[in-house]
């Protein structure tokens, strides 16, 4: 059987992608899934995972423009529908975000993952404290519900718990929340890299923030968000050059890396 370049270049695109991918080399990463989308434009999943990459180098509105590409797609969707909520608030446009909350909380079925579909519901609305004790109450179900969901793990409430309560200024909650995930899901890199930048914005254990993220970049050694947040951290830890040439290294492999650039700015202005 001969098989057709264009189905050897959407392999190939796609394979190489998920490579760079796990060695957290973003921004190759994504070059090649938004090559195979080009290639096979009616990828869902490939269009989602573009959503996300813009998501985190905070081009909100690319990032909105990829997943409402996936939901035209596949219009049920869990995750592009919350992503498109989320960032449809921060932009303003909350009648917009409550209408992909709705079709969200159609998607789900058990009573945890509607706790959790709820809370950004309350958020949105601007009830962050409702939107608070709804995540507690879920995040304390038993193990047994949280095993029966099928879109959502208790991890991902624990991240989204630490967010609000930093967004509500409960900065000491916020830490133990993460400590909490973390001793529950220690390989979590995406855990990880968040108790880590909440070490080194309160400045606190910073020697064990060090060493968590240097665990997290033996498993991707190319990823520039986990880079900079070890950056951050040395910078904290006064250990001025060597934060610098972190820094620089991951805005070197991520230009678009926003946070990166501020931290360095940051380094400059302290001097």
């Amino acid at each position: 059987m001969v098989i057709g370049t264009s189905v050897l270049q959407r392999y190939n695109s796609y394979y190489l992608g998920h490579s760079y991918s796990n060695l957290g080399a973003l921004k190759e990463a994504n070059k090649h899934f938004e090559n195979h989308f080009r290639l096979n434009n009616k990828d869902w999943q490939i269009a989602s995972l573009i959503g996300w990459y813009y998501g985190v180098i905070r081009r909100n509105d690319t990032a909105l423009e990829w997943y409402l590409k996936a939901l035209l797609l596949e219009p049920k969707l869990l995750e592009p529908h919350v992503e498109c909520a989320r960032l449809l608030a921060e932009s303003g446009r909350t009648d917009e975000a409550l209408g992909h909350v709705n079709q969200a909380m159609d998607l789900v079925e058990t009573s945890i993952e509607k706790q959790m579909i709820e809370s950004l519901r309350k958020k949105i609305s601007g009830d962050l404290k409702g939107a608070i004790q709804t995540l507690e109450r879920a995040i304390a179900g038993p193990n047994s519900d949280w095993n029966s969901a099928k879109h959502f793990q208790k991890a991902d409430a624990c991240a989204l718990l630490a967010t609000f309560q930093r967004e509500l200024g409960d900065r000491k909650s916020a830490l133990s929340t993460l400590e909490s995930a973390l001793q529950s899901n220690p390989n979590d890199l995406s855990l990880i890299n968040e108790l880590v930048m909440e070490y080194a914005d309160q400045g606190v254990r910073l020697e064990e923030a060090l060493s968590l993220i240097e665990r997290a970049l033996k498993d991707q050694p190319e990823n520039p968000i986990f880079i900079a947040t070890k950056g951050w951290v040395l910078f904290k830890l006064r250990r001025r050059e060597e934060a610098k040439a972190a820094l620089e290294r991951c805005v070197e492999l991520l230009p678009e890396c926003e946070e990166a650039r501020e931290h360095l700015r940051h380094i400059t202005d302290d001097r």
